[in-house]
């Protein structure tokens, strides 16, 4: 078992209720091939969805490279596609593009 800091007094976190999550950054990368994107919650909450393989990353890149994106923004689309990653995170993208 690795090595852990236990705490002499938990630390209690209220309960947080997060309904909506923004873009703050996506990761591309060509070599190694990898994607993530890191969301903000509306109660701060951060979470990354990333690849999981160098396969499913250059499926993903393929598909951004060749997306039209006036039809639909590059972060509607990084936030459907962690939606398909994560299903704790179905929900629809609303709101228009920056």
């Amino acid at each position: 078992m690795a090595e852990r800091l236990t705490l002499s007094t938990p630390k209690v976190q209220p309960e947080k209720v997060t309904a909506a999550f923004k873009v703050v950054a996506i990761l591309l990368c060509r070599l190694p091939a990898a994607v993530s994107v890191h969301l903000l919650g509306d109660q701060g909450e951060r979470i990354e969805v990333r690849t999981d393989t160098e396969a499913e990353a250059l499926t993903v890149l393929r598909a951004l490279n060749t997306a039209d994106l006036t039809t639909k923004s590059l972060e509607a689309r990084a936030m459907e596609w962690c939606a398909e990653k994560r299903p704790d995170l179905a929900g629809a993208v609303t709101g228009t593009p920056d």
